[in-house]
Formats: structure tokens, C-alpha cells, sequence
């Protein structure tokens, strides 16, 4: 689990890991600047009772063999106003359920790192997307910045998907991390 917690420390976006009865065991310091340190606390105290039920369907999809790894919440910041997020989720036997929020960061600056000979085939624009989806942005803040529409930007995220082997925008955002596709 350390090299794991290693790695969601490095990246940009909030992340958590939630045991079997769906409390914090872990977060990063991006979730502690969003959310506060909410370790111990069940995840219900983050979400806003509007998506309470679909948060808590999620939750118990992931322990079935073929789970939705991708579900829009509104979460609740510590100011109390909410806010649209995309959860990304993978869920790790002897660990528990790792997610990670998107959509929770403003605009980024950041640009992607340089391709190594070890990296995947990714255009520059898809390497483009990946290091906004390290910074923590949605789908629409990327269609947003990027100029396009959120249907290509969702095909851009899907083939980043299959090209680094991965099932989830948080799984995609940890393996280029370790890849060096993008800059800590």
C-alpha cells in the first residue's frame, strides 16, 4: 500500500482510499487542501444529500466483478457549497476502494511532460488532456480550455485509457505519474 499511497501523494488530484465500510483510511494532501483531513469519517460527510444515493450505489458496485469505475457526484466543500465532480474509482482487494475527484481544480497552467522512449503512443493533444487530468480537471473544464466539445474530449480520455492499459481516469493519471508521462 505504500507505494500506492506513494504515488496518489504526487498527484494533483484529490484522492482517497475508503476501507470496506466506506470510511477514509487515507487521502492525500490535495484532498486535505479540498475537503479538510477527514480521515476516519465515513464518505457521506462529503457528499451532498442530492447524490447521497447514487454515491452509496457506487460504493457497493465496486465490490461486484464488473463495477462502474466513473460516477458524477456533487460534493460538499468545507464552505458548504457544492460542487459537480467526476469520481474516478478502482477498487484494490487487501486495500479498498482508491477514488479520485475530478473537476475539483481550477484552471490549469500545467503542460505535459516530455515523451520518453518507454511511453505509450499518445498524440500531443491526448498528452495534453492527461496532464489537465492530472491537475484534477472535469470534462467539462478540459472542453473548456482545450476548445472542444466534451464528446471529444471523453475519446480522447478513452484512448488514453486503453493505450496505458488502465480502466479509470485516477488508474490512468497514477501510471503516467509513474510512466513520467507527466510532471510531479
Amino acid at each position: 500500500m505504500a507505494e500506492l499511497t506513494s504515488i496518489l501523494q504526487g498527484v494533483h488530484v484529490p484522492c482517497w482510499i475508503v476501507d470496506e465500510q466506506g470510511r477514509f483510511a487515507w487521502v492525500n494532501d490535495a484532498f486535505i487542501a479540498t475537503f479538510g483531513d477527514r480521515r476516519g469519517d465515513h464518505f457521506s460527510t462529503v457528499v451532498a444529500p442530492e447524490s447521497l444515493e447514487a454515491a452509496t450505489r457506487h460504493f457497493e458496485e465496486m465490490h461486484h466483478d464488473d463495477p462502474v469505475t466513473e460516477v458524477e457526484l456533487d460534493l460538499i466543500l468545507p464552505d458548504r457549497t457544492r460542487i459537480r465532480t467526476e469520481v474516478s474509482s478502482v477498487y484494490l482487494d487487501a486495500i479498498g476502494l482508491c477514488c479520485g475527484g475530478f473537476g475539483l481544480a481550477g484552471k490549469s497552467t500545467r503542460r505535459p511532460a516530455p515523451r520518453t522512449a518507454r511511453t505509450p503512443e499518445l498524440t500531443p493533444r491526448q498528452h495534453e488532456i492527461l496532464a489537465l487530468l492530472s491537475d484534477g480537471a472535469s470534462t467539462d473544464q478540459i472542453a473548456g480550455e482545450l476548445h472542444l466539445s466534451k464528446e471529444t474530449v471523453r475519446n480522447h480520455i478513452r484512448h488514453i485509457l486503453m493505450q496505458l492499459h488502465v480502466h479509470s481516469r485516477l488508474a490512468a493519471v497514477a501510471r503516467a505519474r509513474t510512466l513520467g508521462l507527466i510532471a510531479d
